[in-house]
């Protein structure tokens, strides 16, 4: 699994940081688009697989779904979450 993982992130950068000016930036086309398409399914097929073994290995070990979670939980962890790059700020 941690080879799956280390592949969804290295997915997430590409995806992050080259994928757009691969296909768009660089060579705009039908078949670029087509091309775009395709790796982008299969880059979300891989990422729900891993999401669902992923969500049954922690089950495993005792790690309760988000939607197990009481109120209290759920808003203390959604206080964690950034906000300032939500609104397309930047930290300066």
């Amino acid at each position: 699994m941690l080879d799956q993982l280390d592949g969804a992130l290295e997915a997430r950068n590409y995806l992050a940081h080259q994928f757009l000016r691969e296909y768009f930036v660089l060579k705009p086309s039908v078949d670029a688009r087509d091309r775009a398409t395709a790796q982008l399914a299969e880059i979300a097929r891989r990422q729900e697989k891993l999401q669902s073994e992923l969500d049954i290995h922690l089950r495993s070990v005792g790690v309760p779904d988000v939607d197990e979670l009481d109120d209290r939980l759920l808003n203390e962890l959604d206080a964690l979450r950034p906000t300032t790059w939500l609104a397309g700020k930047t930290d300066t």
